[in-house]
Order: C-alpha cells, then structure tokens, then sequence
C-alpha cells in the first residue's frame, strides 16, 4: 500500500511539475476562449472513433487468449480492456493487470496467461510503433531528426554505456540462475515449495506470451492490428479538425504527431499527463503552430482520450459490477 502510494505521489507531482511548465506562460483564459470555437461534433466524431479502437484492442486480445484455449468474448475483453484504461489514470500500469483481474472474475482466465498474452500485445504494439516512426523517417525526415534530436540524445548515463553494462549483468545472472535451477529442480523444489509455485507462474506467464505465434486465424490477427492503427490516426486527424484554424493538415504532421503522442502516452504518469503536451506542442511548433496554439492542440487531443477513458471505463465498471452481483 505505502509503495503504491509513494509510486501514485511521484507520477502525480511528475505530470503536474511538467504541466506548471508548459501552462506557466500560456494565458489561460485566451486559451478557455480558444476551447468555446471548438466544434464539438467533431469531438464527439473522434471520441467515438477512440471508443472504436478500444474494441478492436479488445478483439486482437480475445485472439491470443483463444489462441491458450480460453473462449473469451470480443465484450468480455473490451470491459477488461476500458477498465484497465481507467485504472491507468489511478497509477500508471496498474491497468495491464486490473484488466487481467477482471478477465478472472468473468473468465476465470489465469491471470499470469493474461497476462503473458498482454506483454505479446505490447510487442507487437512496438513493433507497429517502429513502422509508424520508419514511415515518419521516410515522409517528414528533418520534423522527426529534430525531434528526437531536442528530446532523446544521448547524455549522461546514456553515452557512457553505463545502462547496457547493468542490464547485461542483470541478464547474465538470471540465466545462470535459471540454469541452476534447471539443473537441480527437483532438489530445489522438495526443499522450497515456494519456488516451484513462482516457477508454474512464470511458465503461464511466457505461455501467454508466446500467444501471438499460436493464433490460429493470422490473418484476423493481422487485420485487427492494422485496424487499430488506423483508428489511432484518424482519431489524430479528426481532432485537428476540430478547430477551424487548422486548415494546414498534412497526413504527415498527422503521423508524427500520433507517433510522439504514442510515446507521451507511454510516459508513467497518468494519462500521459504533461509528457503528452510537452511532446505533442513541441512537435506543433516545428510546423510552425504558436506556443498556445500548439499547447491548446494537444491539450484538446489528450483531454479527448482522457474523456473517452473515463466514460467507457466507469459505463463498463458499472456493467461489470451489476455482472457479478445479479448474474455470477
């Protein structure tokens, strides 16, 4: 509980130290003025697109956990998957594993298979990323150079190598002491009961990560990935829309800014709160957005997910909540 706490205050003083920054200079209410000419029917056009991918999400999981044998429905997946999405805006990665707790209390799903099959989605989600980031190389070179270049050269730590050599380290010890364990188990096992149990765990967890390779129908596998993909961007590019003066809409500008705002998102604070905005304006800025139009844009994009967050999620805990009482 204290660490959970301590992990809560740290990303919560994270996000607002990063907010303070931004917003310090910024005339708040020119920008309150700004959120009044937005069209809303745009808005809701993108949230419903955003609720859309949440779908698809939960369709691509409901795959891998068919892929282990667990017959779990596309809606039985999509309340784990916008539940999770709740959790996250309580403690960041806290949602992998509430939704692997909800898949158990409908599914009864192991949770440590759900997992290994959550770890695949993210792997395979980075790899998407990679390709987004390579087709932003290719299309908007100077925009992502000079991006990259402001927020992640190397420095400190990083340039002396310093990280490589402790994650080596790290890896050659639990290899040797997976060998080790291989080699005596039985020996292992008889004197520490506990050991096996944490070794069963380990094994439902890579089980499910292991998922992906297993899905019997790949090629609605595949679909569903790039269906979510393309749900990502165009819930990028109708939010541009909302505001009338942005009528310089390039489908580049658009792939970058979904690229960086995926990296925002993945920041551990809650909702990618500040590292969104931070990421998402300086990129606007490059293609030559003011500060407070750039700030005000990425404000409107992240506040939009965070909405449809907080709306799916609370509809499906409710939903879920009523389950357990009145059906189970």
């Amino acid at each position: 509980m204290l660490k959970s706490a301590i992990k809560y205050i740290i990303s919560i003083g994270v996000a607002a130290a990063l907010l303070w920054f931004l917003f310090a200079k910024i005339d708040i209410m020119s920008m309150v003025a700004q959120f009044a000419q937005l069209n809303y029917g745009v808005i809701a056009l993108s949230i419903l697109l955003s609720a859309l991918s949440h779908y698809v999400r939960a369709w691509r999981w409901s795959l891998l956990l068919h892929s282990l044998g667990h017959k779990v429905s596309n809606i039985s997946a999509y309340h784990g998957v916008v539940i999770g999405y709740l959790a996250n805006l309580v403690l960041p990665r806290m949602g992998e594993v509430t939704r692997c707790g909800i898949l158990y209390k409908s599914n009864k799903v192991p949770v440590e298979q759900s997992l290994g099959t959550v770890l695949s989605e993210r792997l395979i989600d980075v790899l998407m990323l990679g390709v987004v980031s390579m087709l932003c190389l290719v299309i908007e070179f100077d925009k992502v150079s000079s991006f990259f270049g402001q927020y992640f050269s190397g420095s400190g730590v990083f340039s002396n190598g310093w990280v490589i050599i402790i994650l080596s380290v790290l890896l050659i010890m639990m290899v040797s002491a997976g060998i080790y364990y291989w080699q005596n188990k039985e020996k292992i096992n008889a004197r520490y009961p506990i050991i096996s149990k944490i070794y069963l765990v380990l094994i439902g967890f890579v089980n499910g990560a292991m998922s992906a390779l297993r899905v019997k129908n790949i090629a609605e596998f595949m679909l569903s990935t790039l269906l979510l993909w393309i749900l990502y961007y165009l819930v990028v590019y109708v939010t541009f829309y909302s505001y009338s003066t942005n009528t310089d809409t390039t489908p580049g500008m658009v792939l970058v800014t979904l690229m960086v705002g995926t990296l925002g998102f993945s920041a551990p604070v809650q909702g990618g709160l500040g590292a969104y905005h931070l990421f998402v304006s300086a990129v606007l800025v490059m293609y030559g957005y003011g500060n407070q139009d750039a700030l005000f844009m990425a404000t409107v994009q992240n506040t939009t997910q965070l909405v449809t967050f907080i709306a799916t999620g609370t509809v499906s805990l409710i939903i879920m909540a009523w389950y357990n009482k009145n059906i189970k």
